[in-house]
């Protein structure tokens, strides 16, 4: 859920922050959502990839998002 929402607000023109608590999880979002570009991108729904990936950031220190205008936090429960 959290790599959608991320693609959507980069693909909306904001600089995005996506914080996760490990790599694994930070690599694995980012490969989705450039997966998912990639295909808009050959359907014509995404022209500049390249663009919208420039307005993500990935990191695992929640200070990355400081001075952004909103945050989302995903929780999940077993």
């Amino acid at each position: 859920m959290g790599a959608g929402i991320a693609q959507v607000s980069a693909m909306n023109g904001y600089d995005t922050v996506v914080v996760d608590v490990a790599e694994e999880f930070l690599a694995r979002g980012r490969e989705r959502i450039l997966d998912s570009l990639n295909r808009l991108s050959r359907r014509g729904q995404v022209r500049e990839v390249n663009e919208v990936v420039s307005r993500l950031t990935f990191s695992k220190d929640y200070s990355a998002g400081k001075g952004q205008t909103w945050l989302l936090r995903q929780y999940l429960r077993s």
